[in-house]
Formats: structure tokens, C-alpha cells, sequence
């Protein structure tokens, strides 16, 4: 009984972050690269019909990178907060074992996709608050979650 249990729980924390990414595409969808970009042909083209090409090619290339990293941001938005509702949704059912793992492991790894897949686009300080926010309430959560479960805290 406790492979399936695990199987399930391994499930849900697997499925959640999935669900996450899908449900930011309802409103927003990622940009695609081909759109941000014209290929050309070198050949036939005179050094200067070349250089505007480059200079329109970087355009196009710098547009899509802003383009995605508004997109990051809408995706941290999203993740970072469902992910705090699923480790406190888990901790909240502690009473029933597979079903908190998976919701608690989901919550985690909810957090860290919505972290590390924005990481370069979020300023460092949205960094720092968050992660700082999500080590807090983990520790949080575990500290009500061993009383509730009545075990003994270590004496140092």
C-alpha cells in the first residue's frame, strides 16, 4: 500500500507545476521566436544594405527578449503564489498523508519552477524577497506541523 500511496503523491507534485504553466497560457502566451526574427540572404547585398540588416536583425532580436521576459514576469506572478497556496493547502490536510506530500512537493516544486524559469528576468530584490518568504514559511509550516503531530522538539 505505501508504493502506491508514494506513486500518488509523486503524481500530484509532478501534475501541479504542469497545471501552473498551463494555466498561465490562458491569458498569456510565450513569444515565439520566428516572429521576432527575418532571416536574409548576405549574398547580393551591398556593406551598407548589410549593416541595416544586422541593425534590424538585433531590433527584432532585443524585442523578442523584452517580449519574453514580460511574458517571465506574468509566469512568476502566477507560480510563485499558487505554489505558497499549495504548501499551505498541503500543511492544512496533514491528516491525510499522500494527499499533503503530493500537495506540499507540488507547492515546491511549483515555487521553484516559477522561480528559476524567471530568474534572469526578475530584479534582485524580488529574488531575495521571495525565496526569503517561501525558506520562512516552510520553516513555518514545519515547526506547526511536528506540533500538531505531537513530537517532541530536540533539546540543543
Amino acid at each position: 500500500m505505501r508504493v502506491i500511496q508514494v506513486a500518488l503523491a509523486i503524481g500530484i507534485a509532478v501534475l501541479l507545476p504542469m497545471m501552473a504553466e498551463m494555466s498561465v497560457r490562458f491569458y498569456a502566451e510565450p513569444p515565439t521566436y520566428d516572429a521576432y526574427q527575418d532571416y536574409y540572404q548576405q549574398q547580393g547585398m551591398s556593406p551598407e544594405e548589410r549593416a541595416n540588416a544586422d541593425k534590424e536583425a538585433q531590433r527584432m532580436s532585443d524585442e523578442y527578449e523584452k517580449a519574453y521576459a514580460a511574458y517571465n514576469l506574468k509566469q512568476f506572478y502566477f507560480t510563485f503564489p499558487l505554489g505558497i497556496i499549495e504548501l499551505v493547502l498541503g500543511t492544512l490536510l496533514w491528516r491525510r498523508p499522500t494527499f499533503a506530500a503530493g500537495i506540499v512537493f507540488g507547492g515546491l516544486s511549483t515555487i521553484a519552477y516559477g522561480s528559476f524559469s524567471t530568474w534572469e528576468t526578475l530584479p534582485g530584490w524580488c529574488r531575495f524577497s521571495s525565496l526569503l518568504f517561501a525558506l520562512l514559511l516552510i520553516g513555518g509550516l514545519a515547526y506547526i506541523v511536528d506540533r500538531k503531530a505531537g513530537r517532541p522538539t530536540a533539546d540543543l
